[in-house]
């Protein structure tokens, strides 16, 4: 099977203009913020995405010499606007269209109106599958805020994207049951919940996870990551401490995602970044956190990630994942390290319950917590065990309903 994926933020470059057999041209080596934002169309603002969307093209069984990724956005821009021409091309040269998205039901920015000027590439796609011959395949979509399930009020341009997911899609997969149950409350009812696909990419990883065999935080290494970020220093400040407070138990390093671009004061020409090992300069960083109010961090590092195969080797050499981000903590689980995530929204709490990963509210730890108290209970023996016979049936269910639909898996358990 050809199949044409989307979108394309894997961490890498891609061509507007390619030959029959070519690929993209890697990232610079960027040493500072300026250099990162000049690439961030190969990996957008939030590095997480590449966990996701890069999942089913990794974990599906499909002709890959002649398959590949797409912004259709941008053929939408080749083709001059013209989608019925850009369907018939897509239709010719691929069997399939496979598409990963994820925090699409909200509003894409303060109200409706916002909202439908950030998502008109929503409606380019939706006008494009409409006239597929082929089909398409939908996973990971989920419902980011509680958002009322009313579609006359709701964005036009996700209103449209999803019914014709559910009119013409050969599949139309949500993260989880907060999502299918907002679907179908607003009307939307042929959808199945089958989680983050970026949840089966590497099945015999996730279950090797074992809890940390030290027994005390400070004789841990640990991996972090959160919002760093002045929106949030500003209003939810103690969401931001909650992380911080983190630093001075040990040996614990803090992952960015979109947050390090977040930051208004920093200046994007200072050589802060290095490519080759991910490390943000630790001085910097610091001082910018003091400079907000905060008390001196002591994190051992901080790093960013372009590439998830850079990302999950770092995570590697970590004993353990506590933190306020999504899919730093899923790469952490697909490199075997056991996690604990931190949840405050929709997204993260559906993901949490459907596949039952130890986790933690965000509202507990802003009250009080003892983080050694955390560890034993959420990564003990029958909290592990009852988390990895639930991903057992989540991962058979998954691959099962992939086949029924058309779709093959590497089957890994």
């Amino acid at each position: 099977m050809k199949i044409l994926f989307y979108p394309y933020h894997i961490g890498a470059g891609n061509s507007k203009n390619p030959l029959p057999i070519a690929a993209g041209c890697p990232q610079n080596p960027a040493r500072n913020l300026r250099e990162l934002k000049s690439e961030l169309r190969t990996c957008t603002h939030n590095v997480g995405n590449i966990i996701h969307v890069e999942a089913p093209s990794r974990s599906l069984q499909y002709d890959k010499f002649n398959s590949c990724f797409t912004f259709f956005s941008e053929l939408y821009e080749q083709y001059n606007g013209d989608i019925v021409a850009i369907a018939k091309e897509v239709s010719k040269k691929y069997d399939a269209v496979v598409i990963s998205e994820a925090n699409v039901i909200r509003f894409h920015g303060r109200n409706k109106v916002e909202s439908e000027a950030n998502t008109k590439r929503l409606s380019i796609i939706a006008d494009i599958l409409n006239e597929l011959t082929v089909p398409f395949y939908v996973m990971g979509v989920g419902v980011q805020t509680k958002t009322p399930p009313i579609l006359e009020d709701f964005d036009k341009n996700i209103v449209k994207f999803l019914k014709v997911c559910e009119s013409k899609a050969a599949l139309f997969a949500v993260r989880g049951r907060a999502s299918r149950d907002w679907l179908r409350a607003a009307g939307i009812n042929n959808v199945v919940v089958l989680g983050c696909p970026s949840m089966f990419v590497y099945p015999e990883n996730i279950l090797a996870i074992e809890a940390p065999k030290k027994k005390l935080s400070v004789d841990l290494s640990i991996v972090t990551a959160g919002y760093l970020r002045d929106l949030t220093f500003k209003y939810d400040r103690c969401r931001s401490q909650v992380i911080l407070n983190l630093s001075k138990l040990g040996s614990v390093h803090y992952v960015f995602q979109d947050d390090i671009y977040q930051n208004d004061e920093i200046d994007d020409s200072l050589p802060i970044y290095n490519e080759a090992s991910g490390a943000v300069n630790k001085e910097y960083v610091d001082r910018y956190l003091l400079s907000k109010g905060f008390c001196a961090p002591e994190f051992v590092s901080y790093r960013h990630f372009r590439n998830s195969n850079a990302w999950r080797q770092f995570l590697s050499s970590q004993d353990l994942y506590f933190g306020d981000r999504l899919h730093c903590g899923i790469a952490s689980m697909q490199a075997s390290v056991p996690s604990i995530l931190i949840y405050d929204d929709l997204r993260v709490e559906e993901i949490v319950s459907l596949f039952s990963i130890p986790s933690i509210s965000l509202g507990e730890l802003k009250r009080d917590f003892n983080f050694d108290e955390i560890i034993t209970e959420k990564l003990s023996r029958s909290s592990l065990e009852g988390f990895k016979e639930n991903y057992v049936e989540r991962y058979s269910y998954y691959v099962n309903s992939l086949r029924k639909v058309g779709l093959n898996i590497f089957k890994r358990i």
